[in-house]
């Protein structure tokens, strides 16, 4: 929250999610290498409890298993050990993610909530949405860069119905970049990769 862009999840009250779920988040990974180093099945269920309380915070910590099993298979250099043996450590956190997405999915009668009807959901086209995302995500990492005109909310973001569009090419552009960059640099700087 020292970027100016972050600001908002701590002078609002509405960005305490942010606080909850990054924090529980943390504690989380730091218990899961607390156990992954010393194998005390105690310090894996304070990570899983930890887990459990950012996904009920924020739906952002679904990423959480996606991290552990990066960190399995960058870090963990026993070249013995089958990929599938590596997500065995995993296993518990995507079963409480499913366990999540299945609650959810009978408390709001779909993935998404019906009363979505923010500025992605007015279209049904998928093309739309993709490009729309890509859009967003450049504007977020310009502002990241240059932030200038901050909102709580930024309404002002419109739909985009083509790739061809000026912004859309450039946003992809960086993305590629940044894709190609980290598989050139995946093999000698590992914590890059991460």
């Amino acid at each position: 929250s020292v970027h100016p862009i972050h600001t908002e999840a701590v002078v609002t009250i509405v960005g305490r999610t942010d606080l909850l779920a990054g924090c529980f988040f943390f504690v989380a990974f730091l218990y899961y290498l607390k156990y992954f180093e010393q194998k005390n099945h105690n310090f894996k269920i304070i990570s899983l409890v930890s887990f459990v309380l950012s996904l009920l915070s924020k739906e952002t910590a679904i990423l959480f298993p996606f991290l552990i099993l990066a960190y399995q298979v960058i870090f963990v250099n026993q070249k013995n050990i089958l990929f599938f043996k590596k997500i065995k450590d995993c296993i518990e956190y995507f079963v409480v993610s499913i366990v999540y997405f299945v609650i959810r999915y009978l408390v709001l009668g779909g993935i998404v909530s019906v009363s979505s009807k923010g500025w992605l959901f007015k279209s049904q086209d998928s093309l739309t949405k993709i490009y729309s995302i890509l859009d967003a995500w450049g504007y977020y990492l310009k502002l990241l860069f240059v932030p200038t005109k901050l909102s709580p909310d930024y309404f002002h973001l419109s739909l985009v119905y083509a790739l061809l569009d000026w912004q859309v090419m450039i946003y992809l552009g960086i993305l590629l970049f940044f894709i190609f960059t980290t598989i050139l640099m995946m093999k000698s700087i590992k914590i890059f990769l991460f």
